[in-house]
Formats: C-alpha cells, sequence, structure tokens
C-alpha cells in the first residue's frame, strides 16, 4: 500500500469532499494545513474530473454512456454517477486516482484540486467555437478566484495538469488574465502571477485535422459529431494558431518551463496517435521539455501507483518545478524567510518533513 499523506510527517487534512466529485467546478481532494502551492487538474473535452484521471474500476461501476468518448476524453468505467445529480462518489479504499492519492506524495505541503466542465462533443457550439472555450477559461479563472480569497492563498503557486484539450482552457485561461489591464485585473490578476507552469498531456498546440479521426469515431460510437469541433481543431484554425503563438510568448517572458508529455502509443480503436507528436509539444525549447508517455491518449494520464514507471516522469517534472520554485528564492508570500513545500521523492515518501 502507498504510503498516505498522514505518514509524511505533514499535518495534512484529508478533505472528505474528495469522495463526491462534481461534475463541474472545482473539487479539492488534499489539502495540507501547511498547504503552500495549488495543484490543479483540467480534464479533456468530454471528460470528467474523477475518470479521466483514474486508472482502476471502482467497486461502484460505472458504465459510460455515448458522450463519453474514451480516447478523446480519457473517459473510462471508473466511478458510479448518482442518478440525481452529476456527483461521482468515490470510495477512498478506490486505487489508482493518482491526483488524491500520488500528487500529495510528490508534494505534500500542498492543496490538489480537479476542475470539470460541460463540453460534449454532441453539444452545438457557437458559430465561432473559440468563444464556447474562452468561456470555459473564464469559469476557470473565476471559480480558482473564489477558493483562493485569503492573502495566503492568492499568493501561492499554481501548478497547472491538463489531459488533452483542457490545456486549450488553460491557456486561454493565462492568454486572457495576462491580456487584462492591470486596473482591470483586479483580483484575477493573482491568477496569472502564481502561475509557475503547465503540465500537457497529450494537448494539441497546432491545427490538426481531427476530421476523418472524428468521423471514425461518429461511426463506432453511433452519433454525429458537432461540426463546431471539427471547425475549431481543423488544419485551418487561425485561432489554435494563435492561441500557440500568445502563449509561446507568455512563457517566453515569464520563463515558465512547460511540460509537454507526447502519447507513445497509438489508440487500439482507430490504430493511430489521436495527437501526433508535431501537434503535442510547442517546439520551443527555451521554455518546454518534451517527454513521451509509452500509453495512448486515453491512457496516458492514468497510473497504476507510485511504481508506475510512466507515473515516476510525470513526479519527476513537479520535483523538478518545485525546486525551480525554491530556487528563486521566494516564498509562496513573496517573503524570503518562508520556505516553499518540498517535493519528495516517492523512494523517500516516508521522511518527515521538518523545513521550516
Amino acid at each position: 500500500m502507498p504510503p498516505q499523506p498522514d505518514d509524511l510527517g505533514t499535518r495534512a487534512t484529508k478533505m472528505d469532499t474528495w469522495s463526491n466529485i462534481q461534475a463541474t467546478g472545482l473539487t479539492p481532494l488534499y489539502e495540507s494545513q501547511d498547504a503552500m502551492m495549488d495543484v490543479v487538474f483540467i480534464h479533456g473535452i468530454a471528460g470528467h474530473p474523477y475518470r479521466t484521471w483514474a486508472s482502476s474500476p471502482s467497486p461502484n461501476h460505472h458504465t459510460p454512456g455515448p458522450n463519453e468518448v474514451m480516447w478523446l476524453a480519457g473517459s473510462s468505467p471508473q466511478a458510479h454517477q448518482t442518478p440525481s445529480s452529476n456527483i461521482i462518489e468515490v470510495s477512498e479504499s478506490d486505487s489508482g486516482y493518482w491526483p488524491a492519492q500520488l500528487v500529495p506524495t510528490a508534494i505534500p505541503n500542498s492543496r490538489v484540486l480537479t476542475y470539470g466542465y460541460d463540453v460534449e462533443i454532441r453539444h452545438h457550439f457557437p458559430l465561432h467555437p473559440h468563444i464556447a472555450w474562452h468561456d470555459h477559461a473564464k469559469g476557470l479563472v473565476v471559480s480558482l478566484e473564489a477558493a483562493r480569497h485569503t492573502e495566503d492563498e492568492k499568493t501561492r503557486p499554481i501548478i497547472f495538469i491538463a489531459h488533452s484539450l483542457g490545456g486549450i482552457i488553460i491557456k486561454e485561461a493565462l492568454v486572457y488574465t495576462r491580456g487584462l489591464s492591470a486596473k482591470s485585473r483586479g483580483s484575477l490578476s493573482h491568477i496569472f502571477d502564481s502561475t509557475k507552469t503547465v503540465l500537457f498531456f497529450g494537448t494539441p498546440h497546432r491545427a490538426v485535422d481531427l476530421t476523418e479521426i472524428l468521423h471514425d469515431v461518429s461511426r463506432v460510437i453511433g452519433f454525429r459529431i458537432n461540426p463546431g469541433v471539427l471547425h475549431a481543431f481543423g488544419p485551418e484554425s487561425d485561432w489554435l494558431k494563435n492561441l500557440k503563438e500568445d502563449f509561446t510568448k507568455i512563457c517566453k517572458e515569464e520563463n515558465w518551463t512547460i511540460y509537454s508529455f507526447l502519447e507513445g502509443s497509438a489508440s487500439p480503436t482507430l490504430n493511430r496517435k489521436i495527437v501526433e507528436n508535431h501537434s503535442a509539444y510547442l517546439d520551443e525549447p527555451a521554455v518546454e521539455i518534451a517527454v513521451p508517455i509509452w500509453s495512448d491518449h486515453g491512457g496516458m494520464c492514468r497510473f497504476s501507483g507510485l511504481d508506475d514507471p510512466e507515473y515516476r516522469k510525470v513526479e519527476a517534472a513537479l520535483c523538478h518545478i518545485v525546486g525551480m520554485i525554491k530556487s528563486d528564492g521566494r516564498s509562496v508570500s513573496g517573503t524570503e524567510s518562508s520556505p516553499l513545500p518540498p517535493c519528495l521523492s516517492v523512494r523517500d515518501a516516508r521522511v518527515t518533513v521538518t523545513e521550516h
């Protein structure tokens, strides 16, 4: 059994709410009483804040509906969804939900949250599909602002972790908050100012022609794909190109180190990669580290446990990021006196943290 947050010597709070994960909005999964960093997960299109990241079935088995396109969203039969609500009931004994079970071992002095939003590929987007993504980006920013209301919380560093098209929402959110004037940014400014990195899992940074793949999937699943999705991510998408350029410029200006995880295996259903390597990374070596994950698009963001060799790559990235933030010589509060949260190797996870 992997070490639990309480074994780490940190004053951790086990969140009562993480067993009831909302389909939309922010759900806190773990919070140390000494939390000094926020780690925020965002799923892909038609995904779910639990099922996208969970590797093994829950005892309360959930059968996915036709809206849960597994190859694109990272959805899988993981947990029971209550018939009267959009809440997933998850037992703390369920294995394989790494945002709640593995990240706290790497960054014990942290708060981990997962964000959900409703974008199904059958829904009718507005005439200009990028408007829908911008609205969801604003929703993410507003939700985070509400969760970071104290002065201490407003100055915590943020690590974003996104699967697939969830990365588009993060990029939109950061471009949006960066583009506001200093005066109009107001209370939203701390979201951008606190961001330290993004970990992308299979996010298409370049315009890709998904038309053929989506049509194949539509025949398998049995419903017509929203044409707005095809247009937004097709080869003629100026919006996606401009978003990549704007985001890359911000990364360079802010000196962020971005991690782009690339799917190493083809989809077993379609016998091809969903997001090819040329689209899955920014191709900006000054600010980006590209890492292959030897799984397909849906499986690349699910890990079986602490000793999963693919999770070790993610753990190493998290530890590298935390180390870089600490090397800045500034705490989350902007002073020189308080250290940032340590990042523990899973092999040293039972070492008591005494940095104060």
